[in-house]
């Protein structure tokens, strides 16, 4: 008899999932999804989900993570076709409530893992703190980027590393203030792979090279 009402809730799932497949993905099938995929009943259906994966590394920078969390920009990030935010927050005070806004998006958050190499790479789009590490991670995952400099501090090289990057079309660049105004689906389009180093090494060298071009 468990078996049975077992399959019978499988078919069920799966019935689910295949019309949710089928409407397009709207917001009441995508809370749905989601639901589905976060209780582990269908993990693999969340990659149908775009998702942004927004990270300050190991560093405090609150200010990204409370622009990513604003309205304009969840919103904004709705109607560029992305509906899970998903937000590496580090040791930061602030903490975005978990769950479903009112546009739609769905909001979710930890501070730390071993390491990002999983999130990142399922991710859609990327938004990052201006450390040289997570973005040489992102561009070798050929990952949509955004570096987000944090320009409250003084004296440090990311606001020339973000331009350098943005003005060779392999980033976007922004400030926590104008993330939403960075977040322009023509400017996406237009960003361009960057060419792989032989050596990992050898990309710092070469951000390092393109800031000094730049200085």
């Amino acid at each position: 008899m468990a078996e049975a009402a077992d399959a019978a809730e499988t078919l069920e799932v799966l019935h689910e999932v295949s019309s949710i497949l089928h409407t397009g993905l709207d917001k009441e099938s995508l809370r749905v999804l989601i639901g589905l995929c976060e209780s582990g009943v269908n993990p693999e259906a969340l990659a149908l989900v775009k998702m942004v994966f927004v990270t300050v590394g190991t560093t405090l920078f609150d200010e990204l993570i409370r622009a990513a969390d604003q309205d304009d920009v969840l919103q904004r990030l709705w109607q560029l076709g992305y509906r899970r935010v998903l937000m590496q927050t580090g040791k930061g005070a602030y903490q975005p409530a978990e769950g479903d806004r009112r546009c739609g998006m769905h909001v979710s958050c930890y501070r730390f893992k071993p390491t990002l190499a999983e999130d990142m790479a399922r991710a859609d789009l990327i938004i990052s703190h201006a450390g040289a590490g997570s973005i040489m991670e992102a561009l070798t995952l050929a990952k949509p980027l955004v570096v987000v400099v944090n320009d409250a501090l003084m004296g440090n090289h990311q606001s020339e590393l973000a331009r350098a990057m943005a003005e060779r079309c392999h980033a976007l660049a922004a400030t926590p203030p104008r993330l939403a105004r960075a977040l322009s689906a023509d400017a996406l389009a237009a960003l361009r792979p960057y060419p792989p180093p032989p050596r990992a090494d050898a990309f710092l060298l070469v951000l390092n090279e393109e800031v000094a071009r730049d200085g």
